[in-house]
């Protein structure tokens, strides 16, 4: 609630000293809100204990894979890549009180074309420590949500690798390196 209050007492002070007529260039487009603040990171997350649940459809995870992630968080949007398989999740409603976050992400495959077929992904994030912000927080526990399905018009059978639709769950868990100061 002070980060909150700081933010608004911060933002009326800089607006009690424009006016109308003062201008900085040509002006510019309008922010979305947020929580205030330059932004945080990259903050590199490292994942292990790495567990498939119930049967992987799309044949997607595999548990011994070494996954390393990179989250940013800029006001509410926080992002997380992972730069080797080109996964990028986000979100644009963010809060640094949360205690868990869901990100996701989805992305287009047309590398067996005539077959296209949507790569749909979710993360929830859950804060193992709740009395920080995710930034602070040494590790964090993942569940995470893959579903495959064709966009094309049944152009994928005999094509792609498995029968679609498809999907996969894998659980994990997520240490920041190096740790939070």
């Amino acid at each position: 609630m002070s980060r909150i209050f700081l933010t608004i007492v911060c933002a009326a002070a800089v607006a009690m000293g424009c006016d109308s007529t003062d201008t900085l260039g040509g002006g510019g487009a309008g922010g979305e809100g947020g929580m205030g603040g330059s932004g945080i990171g990259p903050l590199t997350w490292v994942a292990s204990d790495l567990m498939i649940v119930g049967t992987d459809e799309c044949e997607f995870f595999n548990e011994a894979e070494a996954l390393s992630f990179e989250m940013t968080i800029d006001g509410s949007t926080l992002t997380m890549t992972e730069p080797d398989i080109g996964i990028v999740l986000s979100t644009d409603n963010y809060f640094d009180t949360a205690d868990e976050v869901i990100v996701t992400g989805a992305a287009e495959d047309s590398s067996q074309d005539p077959c296209i077929v949507m790569l749909d992904d979710a993360m929830q994030l859950g804060l193992d420590n709740i009395d920080v912000t995710i930034d602070q927080n040494d590790t964090l526990s993942v569940t995470w949500n893959h579903v495959e399905d064709e966009t094309s018009t049944d152009e994928c059978p005999g094509v792609w690798f498995v029968d679609l639709p498809c999907a996969g769950e894998m659980t994990l868990t997520l240490t920041q390196s190096p740790a939070p100061q």
